[in-house]
């Protein structure tokens, strides 16, 4: 009896070993977990705050949605260095699909920042700016379904 009790007790120890080493790894999972979201959470809120500061004030009466185009295409320099930096500081964080949607706006901002010359914005560089924002916007998009979906985990 006293030799079973001694087996239990060593069987015991090692369920008790083995269970507090679990433990400690989940530990160490969840803080990284909890740090990798803190991260995603604040390059999300960025990047909302920057395309909100994109987009141009309702500043004049009878103001459409071409004005809005050419104003995002007279900063499309900008924009390029905005979104580069932008990527810079969050990419570590960042899915392999909003880098790839990203690393798109910063190519349109790049190539297109040529046709605006001064006042005059062509209607090529209305349109980029279009293929732009709505390219920033499904980045966001897909951002923020990425952080609210390890909200509800």
């Amino acid at each position: 009896m006293e030799k079973e009790r001694a087996e239990h007790n060593k069987e015991l120890e090692r369920i008790r070993a083995t269970f507090f080493r679990e433990t400690e790894s989940y530990k160490i999972k969840l803080k990284k977990s909890e740090f990798l979201f803190e991260r995603q959470f604040e390059a999300a809120s960025q990047l909302v705050a920057l395309i909100r500061n994109l987009m141009p004030y309702y500043s004049y009466p009878h103001m459409d949605w071409e004005d809005v185009c050419e104003h995002f295409a007279l900063q499309m320099a900008d924009v390029e260095q905005e979104l580069d930096k932008y990527l810079s500081r969050h990419g570590a964080v960042l899915s392999n699909g909003v880098i790839d949607k990203i690393g798109y706006c910063i190519g349109i901002a790049g190539e297109n920042k040529f046709n605006v010359n001064g006042p005059d914005v062509s209607d090529t560089a209305k349109k980029e700016a279009e293929k732009l924002y709505r390219e920033l916007v499904e980045a966001e998009e897909l951002l923020l379904k990425e952080v609210h979906t390890q909200i509800s985990t």
